[in-house]
């Protein structure tokens, strides 16, 4: 079919013969039926003027179609900068609900802290209530301290003194055994015991006194006397160690020295009671 438009054009163009250059070229490069047929008619040839506003109107729409590129490449430019504001957006976004529970997690340990610190003040409130308390306390201890110290003091004085006392009668009564006038318990005796009683009684209730608040009675007692526990003699009360066997065979003592030995012992041990917690 193309094969014979070509022919039938060409005929069609013999009589006369027309030379149309542009014609021709158009007519060989057609490949299909409607290409000739295009290329069997001549353009239409413009007047000048609309020639010049034709060239016009393409340069300007050259120009348009540079500005419709350029404005293409500028909106692909900004399309791509938007993709990058939007994917910032995003992480931004993303960062900012981070922070936002970061900070909601330090709200709530500031919370804890708070309570915690409230729960802290009242237990420094309440020590310090107790810290009041327990300083009263001392100071009551204190003056139940002196008070025991004074009564401690008073007891000592009167102890020593009854002591004194005690041992010049004692020594009174030795003195009086040694040269024979006892032979027998006699009522001095009977108000040694008695006294050695009260002198006991006394005892008891300073030590009781004094284990309450941590005093060694006994020392005191002895270094107000000038003596010590090491340096008594025990053996003339028979307390000593070794008094059990000490005693001389029964063949060298009379009747009478072993009754005064027994006396004496006796003696001895009633009021020994009086210093009995020094041993």
């Amino acid at each position: 079919m193309r094969e014979l438009a070509k022919f039938v054009v060409g005929v069609a163009r013999q009589p006369p013969a027309r030379v149309n250059s542009c014609l021709n070229q158009r007519l060989d490069s057609a490949s299909t039926v409607q290409e000739v047929l295009v290329a069997a008619v001549a353009p239409h040839r413009l007047p000048p003027q609309e020639a010049d506003e034709l060239v016009r109107l393409r340069n300007e729409v050259s120009r348009i179609q540079i500005r419709c590129e350029d404005a293409e490449r500028d909106l692909a430019n900004e399309t791509q900068l938007r993709t990058a504001a939007e994917a910032d957006s995003v992480r931004s976004t993303k960062d900012f609900y981070t922070f936002h529970d970061a900070n909601e997690d330090l709200r709530t340990e500031n919370v804890e802290l708070v309570a915690c610190i409230r729960e802290l003040g009242i237990t420094v409130a309440e020590q310090a209530h107790g810290v009041q308390r327990l300083k009263h306390r001392c100071r009551s201890s204190d003056a139940d301290c002196a008070a025991a110290i004074r009564y401690v003091t008073q007891e000592r004085e009167r102890m020593k003194a009854g002591l004194t006392v005690y041992n010049a009668k004692l020594r009174q009564y030795l003195e009086e055994h040694d040269r024979g006038k006892v032979g027998s318990p006699s009522l001095r005796v009977n108000a040694l015991l008695i006294e050695n009683t009260s002198l006991r009684r006394a005892k008891s209730v300073l030590r009781q006194n004094s284990a309450e608040h941590g005093l060694n009675t006994d020392a005191m007692i002895l270094s107000t006397t000038g003596l010590s526990a090491s340096g008594l003699d025990w053996e003339p009360l028979g307390l000593g160690l070794d008094h059990g066997h000490s005693s001389p065979p029964a063949a060298k003592l009379s009747l009478r020295m072993l009754g005064q030995r027994g006396l004496c012992a006796f003696t001895y041990r009633c009021v020994g009671f009086v210093i009995e917690g020094i041993s």
